[in-house]
């Protein structure tokens, strides 16, 4: 089933994400049980999922490649379960990165940051930040050709190949980058071709090829 992503709610359930499903577990459960919902078939459209991200509402979002050269984003909504279709299926028109979504955050309004991998350093890897997309069960916004509110690209961003992110209550965007094994730090609002605030590289930090992270708005969490 090979596992990709995971994320937690309010509650601390876990959701992670197969290639093509997304199984549930209630909170404080071990060993070889099973999920409590799954999200999977046909009308899912999930085929190979990048990364997982939840929003405060309980909204789940996938970035998901459906064939070489195709991807999108998925949203479904709190408590999907089965062979439900996706109240919003994201086209990037404006991802001009050419390759797929991988890592997902969402910010406090359901903002949805992804980040897009490129091996080549300065190349076309990016932070791509999308604007809430408002649907809900009861009113889905169906398929939405999406452009880029901010992208965060270039040479000094430092950005190469980033598979995660994850996002602060203040707004800052954390990146971590598999090809050159750094997390990079950026504060809220950084648009463009911008240096990080922050990078934690180097032998010390025991960083090497560093994969999948994503994270819903922390605040979105009561502490224990």
């Amino acid at each position: 089933m090979d596992p990709v992503a995971i994320a937690l709610d309010s509650s601390r359930d876990i959701y992670a994400a197969n290639a093509g499903s997304i199984v549930e577990f209630a909170a404080g459960q071990s060993g070889n049980i099973s999920p409590i919902a799954t999200i999977s078939g046909s009308n899912t459209k999930l085929i190979s999922v990048g990364g997982m991200a939840r929003d405060a509402a309980g909204n789940i979002y996938v970035t998901n490649v459906t064939n070489a050269i195709t991807t999108n984003i998925l949203e479904f909504p709190a408590g999907a379960n089965g062979n439900v279709a996706p109240i919003a299926v994201l086209n990037e028109s404006g991802n001009t990165s050419m390759t797929p979504p991988q890592g997902i955050a969402i910010g406090p309004g359901s903002e949805i940051f992804v980040v897009h991998g490129n091996s080549n350093p300065g190349g076309a890897g990016s932070v791509n930040v999308y604007a809430a997309t408002n649907a809900t069960a009861s009113n889905p916004a169906g398929t939405l050709s999406v452009t880029p509110t901010t992208v965060i690209s270039g040479l000094s961003t430092g950005i190469v190949n980033p598979f995660g992110i994850a996002l602060y209550p203040n707004g800052d965007i954390y990146v971590v980058n598999s090809s050159d094994n750094t997390i990079t730090i950026f504060g809220s609002g950084t648009s463009g071709n911008m240096a990080p605030k922050g990078t934690i590289s180097g032998g010390n930090t025991g960083l090497n090829d560093p994969g999948f992270t994503s994270a819903m708005f922390p605040a979105a969490f009561p502490e224990p």
